[in-house]
């Protein structure tokens, strides 16, 4: 859980983070999202697509809001492009060199520094549903974080 995608955000946050990038993300909740799938399902709504959203923020926001529940210094440093850039190149020269699994693409790299503003109110109007609050997400993950890990 805490070892791949979201959770291992959290992970390194909670061991502390000097550095941040300039992009952001689209934020949701899991139980915003099976909720809406069963809703749906239930609804009339058919052929219709969804973008789950309930708030756009930046990474810089996320990482502080993260460390404030961790209890951890939050990152104060952005960190520029081009060291990622080289990172990634070094990243796939050691895999190349000792085949092993390569960990900073040059793809995440720039979804690290771009900010893509999804609107996530189509569900809203479609059926009578309200996103969970973003620090209600952000303070039910990180204390199930410190309870599995402490």
């Amino acid at each position: 859980l805490w070892h791949k995608g979201s959770g291992s955000i959290i992970k390194r946050v909670a061991k502390g983070l000097k550095y941040y990038t300039t992009g952001g993300i689209g934020v949701v909740d899991v139980r915003d999202v099976t909720k809406a799938m069963c809703d749906l399902m239930e609804s009339e709504v058919v052929n219709q697509r969804f973008i789950l959203v309930s708030n756009n923020v930046s990474y810089k926001q996320f990482l502080t809001d993260l460390s404030e529940q961790l209890s951890t210094a939050p990152p104060t440093k952005p960190i520029a492009k081009w060291k990622l850039v080289v990172f990634s190149k070094m990243d796939w020269f050691f895999s190349k060199l000792f085949g092993t699994k390569r960990k900073l693409l040059r793809t995440h790299v720039e979804s690290l520094y771009s900010f893509d503003h999804y609107d996530g109110s189509k569900i809203t109007h479609s059926l009578p549903f309200k996103y969970i609050p973003y620090p209600e997400t952000i303070r039910r993950v990180t204390q199930l974080f410190k309870k599995e890990n402490d």
